[in-house]
């Protein structure tokens, strides 16, 4: 846990979801984080959570919303800065030219990890600004930008990999 100014702890590894559509995947966000020992997971932009859809979150993280901490942040913008201000590493969940292997990525502790909307992805806002993400990652360099895959399977796998290094 990093100490920031105002006396709050920063969790060894955080979660962003920022825009993710799909009420399964941020279920599957929550336990996935609740599996491995994610210390908090903040939902932002139009992602479900269980602050606005308790019911179906319930029916999808199965009782992990309650035992995962999570916050809601109107600006991802704003959630980032902060958290890389107090120290921590912001990368991305992303395909694209300056994307890392996830398997060679060696990440510097505290983490946070952003993954983005299903279709989307991480908006270019964010990947633009090189002060905000810092590493991308990807399955492998021949993948091309264009390549969807399950945000919850991939989330999973990704954050499970870098939970055991």
């Amino acid at each position: 846990m990093l100490i920031m100014e105002n006396n709050t702890t920063i969790p060894k590894l955080t979660v962003i979801l920022d825009d993710v559509r799909s009420i399964y995947n941020v279920g599957s966000a929550f336990r996935t984080a609740d599996a491995v020992g994610v210390g908090e997971i903040v939902l932002a932009g139009f992602t479900p959570g269980p602050d606005t859809h308790p019911e179906r979150i319930q029916k999808t993280a199965l009782g992990a919303q309650q035992s995962v901490p999570w916050r809601r942040v109107k600006r991802v913008g704003d959630a980032i800065r902060r958290l890389r201000s107090a120290g921590a590493m912001i990368v991305a969940l992303e395909t694209g030219e300056a994307s890392v292997d996830y398997r060679a990525f060696k990440p510097l502790w505290p983490l946070v990890v952003v993954v983005g909307n299903e279709v989307k992805g991480v908006s270019t806002r964010l990947l633009r600004s090189r002060r905000r993400i810092t590493t991308g990652l990807r399955r492998d360099a021949s993948q091309s930008g264009t390549t969807l895959c399950n945000v919850g399977y991939t989330s999973h796998n990704v954050v499970d990999l870098i939970v055991q290094i």
